[in-house]
C-alpha cells in the first residue's frame, strides 16, 4: 500500500467531523435500537473464594451473558460520535478509494444492525443498492467509471438486489403481502429514476470509454425496474384478495403513510428550492401532485370500503413522492434535469428507457448485457 497515500487519506478523513444533526440522528438511533435490544447481565455470585475457578476455568465472582450484536453496534456507534474521522469519511468514498472498504464493510453494516424490522432490513438493502448506483453517477461524471469500478459496483448492487429479492420472498411466504408491496414498489421507484439519470448522463457523455461503461449498469437497472413492478402487481393483487381481515387497517395505514411522505418531499423541494433549475422544481412540483391526486381517489376508494384498491393508489402515491424526491436530488448532483414519467397510469413506462432497453442493445459488444438480459427471469435480485 502507498504509504503516502494512506497518510494523506487518513489526515482526511480525521478532518471530517459530524454535524450537530447527524450526532442527533445517530443517538437516536442508538436509542432506539436499545429499546428494542436490551443488553441482558447475569449475575451468579459462586461461594468459591477463589478468583477462578480452577477446574471449570472460570470467574467465580460472576458471568456475563451479552447481546454480542447490541453491545458491538453501541461501542462502534460511540466510536463514531468520539473520534469517527475515518468512518465519516469513508462515507465519501468511491470504489477504488482506500476507505471504501469501511463505508460497505463496517459503516454500511453496523447501520444494518439498526433495522429493528424485517421490512426496515428490505428497505435497508433497497437504499445500499440505491447508495452502489450513485457511487456509478458520480464516477461516471467525474470521469473515473472505468471497467474495475463498474465490476466492483455491479457486483455490490446484485449482492443487496438478491437481499431484497429474498426478503420479498420471505414476506410472501409468511403471506405479509403489504410488506412486499411496499418494498417492491420502494425499490421500483429508486432503480426508476436512477435508471433515467444514467440515461441523462449517457445522453451528455461524448467519451466513448466511459458511455459503453455507463450502458450495462443501465441495461441492469432496466431489468430490475421489469421485474420489481412485477413483484409489486402480483403482491398487490393478493393484498386486494387475500387480506380481507386485516386490509382495512392495512390501508388506513397506508394512507397515513402517503399523506406523510408528500409532506416530508414538500417541505424537501422547499427547502432547496433555489438550489434546483426551474425546470426540475416545477417536474418535482407536479409530481407531488399527482400524488396529491392519487391520495384524493384512494381516499373514494376507502370511504367506499374498496380497502384493497385504496392501498393499492396509496402505495402509488408513496412511489410518486419519492419519484419526486430522486428528481430533486439529481438536479443537486449533477445539474441534470431528469423526467420520470408520472402519470396516473403506470402503463405509459412499460418499455422502461429506450437507451436501456435490453431488446434494442443485444447488439452490443459488452458481455454485461447478456447479464442484464438475464437479470429480467432472475427477479428482482437481477
Amino acid at each position: 500500500m502507498n504509504q503516502e497515500l494512506f497518510e494523506k487519506s487518513m489526515k482526511q478523513a480525521r478532518q471530517e467531523r459530524l454535524s450537530d444533526d447527524e450526532k442527533n440522528a445517530i443517538r437516536q438511533s442508538i436509542l432506539n435500537f436499545i429499546s428494542n435490544n436490551p443488553v441482558r447481565i447475569e449475575m451468579t455470585p459462586r461461594p468459591n473464594s477463589w478468583p477462578f475457578n480452577l477446574i471449570q476455568g472460570e470467574s467465580n465472582i460472576f458471568s456475563y451473558k451479552l447481546n454480542l450484536a447490541a453491545t458491538m453496534a453501541i461501542l462502534l456507534i460511540i466510536a463514531v460520535l468520539t473520534g469517527g474521522g475515518v468512518t465519516l469519511g469513508a462515507e465519501k468514498s468511491l470504489p477504488g478509494d482506500i476507505l471504501y472498504p469501511v463505508k460497505i464493510g463496517l459503516n454500511e453494516e453496523v447501520r444494518g444492525w439498526f433495522s429493528i424490522s424485517d421490512e426496515a432490513r428490505g428497505n435497508w438493502e433497497v437504499e445500499r443498492a440505491q447508495r452502489r448506483l450513485e457511487e456509478a453517477e458520480n464516477l461516471a461524471s467525474s470521469g473515473y467509471l472505468d471497467n474495475e469500478t463498474r465490476a466492483v459496483i455491479e457486483s455490490n448492487f446484485e449482492a443487496h438486489s438478491e437481499k431484497v429479492r429474498d426478503r420479498i420472498i420471505k414476506f410472501e411466504n409468511k403471506e405479509n403481502f403489504n410488506a412486499a408491496v411496499d418494498v417492491s414498489s420502494n425499490f421500483e421507484a429508486t432503480l426508476k429514476a436512477h435508471e433515467k439519470i444514467l440515461a441523462k448522463l449517457l445522453e451528455k457523455e461524448t467519451d466513448t470509454r466511459i458511455r459503453g461503461e455507463i450502458k450495462p449498469i443501465g441495461i441492469k437497472v432496466n431489468s430490475g425496474v421489469r421485474a420489481a413492478k412485477e413483484s409489486r402487481e402480483k403482491n398487490e393483487i393478493k393484498v386486494s384478495g387475500k387480506m380481507r381481515a386485516g386490509i382495512e387497517v392495512s390501508a388506513e395505514d397506508k394512507l397515513g403513510a402517503a399523506e406523510n411522505k408528500i409532506e416530508e418531499v414538500a417541505k424537501y423541494i422547499s427547502s432547496v428550492g433555489d438550489k434546483i433549475s426551474a425546470k426540475t422544481k416545477t417536474e418535482a412540483e407536479s409530481k407531488l401532485s399527482l400524488a396529491e391526486d392519487v391520495v384524493a381517489d384512494g381516499r373514494i376508494k376507502l370511504e367506499a370500503k374498496a380497502y384493497g384498491d385504496a392501498f393499492v393508489l396509496f402505495q402509488k402515491a408513496i412511489r410518486l413522492a419519492q419519484e419526486s424526491k430522486l428528481t430533486v436530488e439529481a438536479n443537486q448532483r449533477f445539474e441534470v434535469d431528469v423526467h420520470i414519467n408520472g402519470e396516473v397510469s403506470d402503463d405509459d413506462d412499460d418499455d422502461g428507457d429506450r437507451n436501456f432497453d435490453i431488446e434494442d442493445n443485444l447488439d452490443l459488444n459488452i458481455k454485461d448485457s447478456i447479464q442484464g438480459q438475464a437479470g429480467l427471469k432472475a427477479g428482482v435480485g437481477l
